[in-house]
């Protein structure tokens, strides 16, 4: 899937779309919803709830994935440590929906 940037009009993969806005220390909290992207755990991005903050990442319980992370997801027993730079706050806990408020963002 490509996405067209709104201000350099540059085209954009979904994982180069889901840098922008990336968290910091600062903005993350406990209890947030997050879109992360895929990692050396994961295959495919997912939707998780930050748990505990460390200085550069978060410990996310994971809420939605791709069908095809699901033996990840259970051998992760449904937690993983992402780094706040692969990750965006979602208004959702449900994948498709929050992979379509990316695309809705841009078009």
């Amino acid at each position: 899937i490509i996405y067209v940037d709104d201000k350099t009009f540059g085209l954009l993969t979904l994982a180069q779309h889901i840098t922008r806005g990336n968290l910091i220390m600062k903005q993350a909290k406990e209890g947030m919803v997050v879109l992360c992207r895929a990692n050396g755990n994961m295959e495919h991005d997912f939707v998780g709830r930050i748990q505990k903050c460390y200085e550069n990442s978060a410990l996310v319980e994971i809420l939605d994935y791709a069908p095809q992370d699901q033996v990840n997801v259970q051998d992760l027993i449904g937690r993983t440590v992402i780094a706040f730079n692969r990750m965006k706050r979602s208004q959702t806990t449900q994948l498709a929906t929050t992979q379509n408020q990316v695309k809705e963002s841009v078009g």
